[in-house]
């Protein structure tokens, strides 16, 4: 009886909830795109209390009142008691806040405007001689007021060197546009005249004008910056001896594992960071020979030698296969230049789609002819491509920054936040100035120090350091007896090795293959092992022995840059500082011999002191844990190093990157990783080694056991995939029609591989659409084809084709111009709606807001996205860095129309007085819908008395999935088919023929979709999985096919369709009189047998015939229908 009674209870308050929904989207205003957010405002409400509960209230500690008070007393004075954990709390809570609060906002510009503030844009000195200021400077008496430069713009002569200011210089003549653009919140763009004709839209190959006005600002080859300039009178020689402070302080003493589970591979993507900004010249030790910028220097070089040697200059603007420029990389553990790697491919990748995709229309397909008549046009285009795709690859790496690091270093990913600081934005004070941007930047001596984080490496990149590195240059001599002249020596005839072409180097267990590439398989196991082993903890003596000479040449370094003491450095960043060497590190082990051998606080010097300060404790808003001081400034110096930069700031834009760059590197928050970028990187560069569920995948840089106890707090551990699995098939293409036919009539031996995908969406239990069982799919196909595909009903569905067809042309077109000629967008706004209408109203009972029913819960656009969201997760999902949010957006938006599909068969199947009835009627009152879609219901109810309304609303949902994308897709193929202007004649055949209506005219017409399809069709292959070993007959003029269990096919349609063995000499030539029974369209596919009816039914060749008789004979050019638009006129 109670079990009864909460069965009712939830059953009642379950329709509820779907009422009050339905009203809620009922009561949206219609619009004229159809487009809405998914959810009214108290939806949204809903959605905002569920991220809260998983995330956590954005409510400071106890803790925190006292962090805050010493804020507000000490920050201006003695400086911020970083020990109190502030800056953490701050972090946790803007994590938690929720998305596009104001006071979030303000909170978050705020941080990142005191981030950005705390270095000195442009540096206060230089270790040398400080970067020239263009002379045209002078020509202004009143310099810009919004300049952070005024002070150094006044001078007409350099206040350092004293020598006049040079004019800008520049090289590399073909590197990119011209383009300049005027930015008011960094420094103001000279005047045209001036840089006339100079490159600045892309990246210089040394780094120069990334601030047009201070060209030489973070170039390669200038001197280091200085942060801090020393005040504390301490003699060199009472300091104490370099190998002394390592075997002391910092050589390791035991391995402790990194206490938030952060793995060697965040840590070898930290190198690349690291080495992008960091290369200290051999024999001018105050040089940096890189630039200070996030420009992935390691892979493209530091200057144009270096870059060219990476460069193919084929026209295409490639690199060479899995190659980089920084040959530093190869001493170092594998899994760095595995990245690196992967960075080389991804700017291939995205350098074929910039040539692919053409978007001025500006390049040309350089073929071998067009290479040899336009050399000069051949090479500006492969320097735009190379630049532009480098724009992209950058951007990339400056995602992976914001979202991947630092979202570890703060630990919100793994708290499950997928909010990461923004320090992009354009941001304004409460008194409306702007915070600057795109300033540029100069790294100092004092961070150069700060990354040196040797105490991290993992028990095995220490092992294969001392084997397989200092083991070959220093065989049978221990590591940590090398002198620092020795090292230098036998370090420099190491490098002298490596070949000049970076294409042929090998590092580690990688090996070339004949292609020039690496092998996928290879990669994937250095990277997958870097991301299961977990890394060292920062701490005192937690620095591998190997690395002593390495140490021992940093503390020198250090001394003969004359930098800051660490308590200098902490008073620079406004943090107080340390009074004795307990408070430093409470550690006696440490403070005791810290303090004999340096005497006094304020004379521990900089490196010493980063090193083997005490390490912070695992937290929100702490997930890196190094020392308190490095903690502080990592953040500072990330936020200006993305901030400073012109290309990532306010020349990071459509037209420089190109309009699907732009998208490609931006970041997804709905990803599976949390906003991370680094899985997409893997999952396009690897897709055969990571799946869309791999742990290993979405998050790379924790190790996976820390990571599934994180998943398992959150409940969400079972939609990842923690084994380490290859996805990778042998793919073998059949191609002719013979073969088509043989593959796809034998399902026992070439199985779907849409199955799975299918029961993800419907709660395990599939559709017809997903079945290879032959007689479980025709038991079920001919239950809708009888229930929806009676001789009556095909005659009513082909005039409500062509009414719909004819109505959505009448309210979509609109005129621009006074004249009665009318322009219409044909695919998105008729073509893609009219099997809506169809799905909608006659068959699946959705409701749609239209003119005539305003109340309706769901849109035209809604549910075509819906449906061809769903389709591409079931047939088209062959992009694994897409696959997660293609699967859970379609299991949100199956359920929302099982939801409206299972009302109506619940009023059909119960009696005449029930909850399910009551709730279907109510629901037609609320949204003002009709009971078309109830004469298929029922005779789907009738004639199959055996099924349950779960089973037959999934069946409905296939048929809305196959027909409504399907029959979109195949009008718009056979639209653009005829519209391509080598077709004219047939395209006015086809308008006269639509004017007509008689047998004569359907059958030509039926003969013209015919041969668009055959010829363009909608789906060009399928994919089939070998479950056992066969051969394929492949007709008369091929031998067979032999395949392999485990294997997979690729079913050729497209090629099948021009089989000369069936279509003649001819295969393209139109022939609408060809006999249908030969045309290899009919052996599509049996899953997309129920939309192929409705393409090659009456019904796609009436709404072919209406919107030919509504259409004027001169019809502009070729439309872009990937993009779903075709614009025609209409009379």
């Amino acid at each position: 009886m109670l079990g009864t009674m909460t069965s009712t209870a939830s059953t009642v308050y379950n329709t509820a909830s779907q009422l009050a929904e339905l009203a809620i989207l009922g009561h949206r205003p219609i619009v004229d795109d159809g487009k809405h957010d998914r959810h009214a405002k108290a939806m949204q409400v809903m959605d905002n209390l569920e991220r809260q509960w998983k995330v956590g209230l954005p409510l400071p500690s106890l803790s925190a009142m006292d962090a805050i008070f010493d804020a507000f007393s000490h920050a201006d004075t003695i400086g911020l008691d970083d020990r109190k954990m502030l800056l953490e709390e701050i972090l946790t809570v803007l994590s938690r806040l929720p998305k596009g609060s104001w006071l979030g906002q303000q909170l978050e510009n705020n941080v990142i405007a005191l981030f950005y503030k705390d270095l000195p844009h442009p540096p206060a000195t230089w270790l040398g001689r400080p970067p020239l200021l263009p002379s045209y400077l002078s020509m202004s008496p009143t310099p810009s007021t919004t300049s952070p430069f005024n002070s150094i713009f006044l001078n007409k002569q350099n206040s350092i060197s004293g020598n006049p200011i040079g004019p800008v210089t520049g090289t590399n003549g073909t590197n990119g546009s011209s383009q300049v653009a005027a930015d008011s919140e960094g420094a103001p763009y000279p005047p045209p005249d001036v840089f006339a004709g100079k490159p600045y839209a892309h990246r210089m190959p040394d780094g120069a004008n990334n601030n047009p006005l201070f060209p030489d600002l973070g170039r390669a080859g200038m001197p280091y910056a200085r942060s801090v300039a020393p005040t504390r009178p301490v003699p060199l020689s009472s300091l104490p001896d370099a190998g002394v402070l390592f075997d002391v302080l910092l050589r390791r003493d035991k391995f402790t594992e990194h206490p938030s589970g952060i793995n060697s591979l965040f840590f070898a993507f930290a190198n690349i960071i690291i080495h992008s900004l960091f290369r200290t010249s051999r024999t001018q030790h105050t040089i940096n020979d890189t630039s200070s910028y996030l420009d992935l220097s390691p892979l493209y070089g530091n200057n144009e030698e270096q870059q060219d040697k990476i460069r193919i200059k084929d026209g295409r603007g490639l690199m060479k296969n899995d190659c980089f420029a920084d040959e530093r990389l190869l001493l170092m553990p594998e899994a760095s230049a595995a990245l690196l790697v992967l960075f080389c491919r991804n700017h291939n990748y995205v350098a074929e789609h910039i040539l692919q995709i053409n978007e001025q229309g500006k390049f040309h397909e350089p073929t071998e002819e067009w290479t040899a008549n336009n050399p000069t046009a051949m090479n500006e285009q492969d320097d735009e491509i190379f630049n532009k795709a480098r724009l992209v690859n950058c951007g990339y790496f400056m995602q992976v920054i914001l979202g991947d690091y630092i979202g570890t270093i703060t630990r919100t990913m793994a708290d499950g936040s997928d909010w990461c600081l923004d320090p992009l934005q354009t941001i304004r004070t409460a008194k409306h100035d702007l915070v600057p941007r795109g300033e540029g930047n100069v790294v100092s001596v004092e961070f150069n120090l700060l990354y040196r984080w040797h105490a991290t490496l993992s028990k095995e990149d220490e092992e294969w350091l001392t084997n397989d590195v200092f083991g070959r240059i220093y065989p049978g001599k221990a590591p940590d007896t090398i002198t620092p002249m020795e090292f230098g020596r036998n370090l420099r005839g190491m490098m002298s090795k490596f070949s000049k072409d970076p294409s042929e180097w090998e590092w580690g267990s990688l090996k070339r293959q004949p292609d020039g590439k690496f092998s996928d398989d290879d990669l994937s196991r250095v990277l997958r092992q870097a991301t299961s082993t977990v890394a060292g903890a920062f701490r005192a003596r937690g620095t591998p022995a190997v690395m002593r000479v390495v140490e021992i040449f940093a503390i020198e370094q250090a001394r003969k840059w004359g930098v800051c003491s660490l308590n200098e450095f902490r008073k620079f960043l406004g943090l107080k500082p340390y009074q004795s060497f307990e408070e430093w590190n409470p550690d006696p082990a440490i403070h005791i011999p810290a303090m004999r051998l340096y005497g006094d606080i304020e004379h521990l010097e900089l490196y010493v002191g980063l090193q083997a300060e005490e390490a912070k404790s695992p937290r929100s808003g702490a997930g890196l844990c190094p020392g308190y001081t490095i903690s502080r400034a990592i953040l500072a110096d990330a936020i200006c190093l993305v901030r400073g930069d012109r290309f990532l700031t306010t020349d990071f834009t459509p037209f420089n990157l190109s309009s699907w760059g732009y998208q490609d590197c931006a970041r997804t928050l709905d990803n599976g990783s949390r906003g991370g970028q680094l899985s997409k990187l893997l999952m396009r560069t690897l897709p055969n080694n990571y799946n869309d569920r791999s742990i290993y995948a979405h998050f790379p840089m924790m190790i996976p056991s820390v990571m599934r106890e994180h998943l398992t707090r959150q409940g969400v551990a079972d939609q990842y995939d923690f084994e380490m699995r290859s996805t990778y098939k042998v793919v073998k293409v059949v191609d002719t029609a013979e073969g088509v036919r043989n593959a796809l009539k034998d399902w026992r031996t070439f199985r779907s591989s849409y199955g799975d995908s299918m029961k993800e969406i419907t709660n395990g239990y599939g559709t017809y659409l997903a079945w290879d069982d032959t007689l479980k799919h025709r038991r079920d196909r001919l239950l809708i084809r009888d229930a929806l595909f009676t001789s009556v009903q095909i005659d009513r569905y082909a005039r409500f084709f062509f009414d719909t067809t004819r109505e959505l042309i009448r309210q979509k077109s609109y005129s621009l111009v006074h004249s009665d000629v009318r322009s219409v967008d044909i695919v998105r706004d008729v073509v893609n709606l009219v099997p809506v209408h169809w799905a909608s109203t006659q068959v699946a009972g959705i409701s749609l807001k239209t003119p005539t029913t305003p109340r309706g819960a769901n849109t035209e656009m809604e549910v075509y996205q819906m449906c061809a969201v769903m389709f591409e997760f079931m047939f088209l999902n062959t992009r694994p860095h897409a696959g997660w949010k293609l699967r859970e957006q379609s299991k949100q938006f199956s359920q929302r129309l099982l939801t409206q599909i299972t009302a109506h068969l619940d009023h059909i199947t119960h009696g005449s007085i029930s909850i399910a009835k009551a709730r279907d009627t109510l629901v037609h009152w609320l949204v003002g819908q009709d009971d078309h879609a109830h004469d298929f219901l029922k005779n789907l109810v009738k004639m199959n008395t055996n099924a349950t309304a779960e089973e037959l609303a999934y069946t409905v949902l296939g048929t809305m999935v196959a027909s409504v994308p399907n029959y979109g897709q195949a009008a718009a193929h056979v639209i653009n088919f005829y519209l391509d202007e080598a077709r004219k004649a047939e395209k006015e055949h086809i308008c006269r023929l639509a004017l007509r209506v008689d047998d004569e005219s359907d059958k030509l017409l039926t003969g013209y979709v015919l041969e668009a399809l055959r010829l363009d069709p909608q789906s060009p292959g399928v994919f089939r999985d070998v479950t056992a070993d066969a051969e394929i007959n492949m007709g008369k003029s091929r031998p067979k096919l032999k395949v392999r269990r485990g294997e997979c096919l690729l079913v050729s349609l497209a090629k099948a369709n021009v089989d000369k063995d069936v279509f003649g000499e001819n295969p393209r030539e139109i022939d609408i009189n060809r006999e249908q029974k030969i045309i290899c369209y009919s052996v599509t596919v049996q899953q997309l047998s129920l939309g192929t009816s409705l393409s090659k039914r009456p019904c796609l060749k009436s709404c072919v015939r209406s919107s030919a008789s509504k259409t004027s004979v001169a019809l502009p050019a070729t439309p872009d229908t990937s993009k779903g638009s075709s614009y025609c006129a209409v009379a």
